[in-house]
């Protein structure tokens, strides 16, 4: 037991510095703003003056609340806040507030949009779950604008390590459970591509028979559904992927880390193509598996003379 919380406490809270942690918060702020554009932006194309929508079967948090009907207006105003409240983690200004203010935004946009499609994805469950993290944490007091105040405290070893840390170990157990989950609902068919044939064929054909002559995704995964074989080398790829993810925070060659995270992201590229899912710009998530203190650190200098300069 002794041993076992040594290397716990080894592994939460050593290992980074206050500035890694900040240029992490960068990073992941300037990705989330295009990711929520990509997530939110068909909510968009409803029209602002047109008929009422009404939800017929809304997320359970929208029940509870009341909420039973789409207000276009609301939800192009929360849009908008919701990128800006990013922009302001990225750069520090009010962090905690702004990460605070971003998840709330994010349950209101996604339960608008699960409600009118009728379907709950869990495509913002990593970065929702890590800006809870670094809005529990002092992200905020290192290469950003709040650091400028007065009384501010460097940050200790054990404050910069356990966001990323924790960060790192739910990624991985959120790829390792739908492994899992692979496995448990489909079993050795899914290994041997049989329900990824499945999932090919369905998603080629949800809108119509794609034309030979027009190259898209869905020509492409009908075309890669007719050769078992190698779809069931893709499959047990997958798996093992998603399986080997839990021992990735424990790899520390920077090699390693870079070759795996390049394949589970072409995974997320070919899932885009093939199937449609909107799963591509969320590898932005992996800076945490990085020590990307350089790329912050630039990134914070050039705001600070911007804003020192128009101040």
């Amino acid at each position: 037991m002794a041993r076992g919380r040594a290397w716990l406490a080894w592994f939460l809270f050593t290992g980074s510095s206050g500035e890694r942690l900040g240029a992490t918060r960068i990073l992941i702020g300037i990705g989330l703003l295009p990711f929520h554009a990509t997530q939110y932006g068909g909510l968009l194309q409803v029209d602002l003056a047109g008929p009422r929508w009404f939800y017929l079967d809304p997320v359970w948090y929208f029940a509870v609340l009341g909420i039973r009907a789409h207000e276009p207006v609301a939800v192009l105003i929360a849009f908008g806040l919701l990128l800006v409240a990013t922009l302001c983690f990225a750069l520090g200004y009010r962090t905690r507030t702004a990460a605070w203010t971003s998840l709330i935004l994010i349950l209101f946009l996604k339960g608008a949009r699960d409600s009118m499609a009728g379907d709950i994805h869990h495509r913002e469950l990593i970065p929702f779950h890590l800006l809870l993290f670094f809005a529990l944490s002092r992200c905020g007091d290192a290469l950003s604008l709040d650091a400028r105040r007065p009384h501010a405290r460097p940050l200790a070893e054990w404050e910069a390590s356990w966001p990323i840390q924790a960060a790192q170990l739910y990624i991985a157990s959120f790829y390792f459970w739908s492994g899992v989950a692979k496995l448990r609902v489909a079993g050795t068919a899914w290994i041997e591509g049989g329900g990824l044939q499945q999932l090919l064929i369905g998603r080629s054909l949800r809108f119509g028979v794609p034309e030979d002559d027009t190259p898209s995704g869905g020509s492409l995964a009908l075309w890669l559904a007719q050769y078992p074989d190698l779809l069931g080398m893709l499959a047990g790829g997958t798996v093992a992927l998603e399986l080997g993810f839990l021992a990735l925070p424990l790899l520390r060659p920077l090699w390693m880390r870079a070759v795996f995270l390049a394949g589970v992201t072409f995974f997320h590229l070919a899932n885009f193509v093939l199937l449609k899912v909107k799963f591509l710009l969320l590898p932005v998530v992996f800076v945490t598996y990085f020590d990307v203190t350089p790329i912050g650190r630039a990134i914070h200098g050039w705001v600070s003379r911007t804003v020192g300069r128009r101040a």
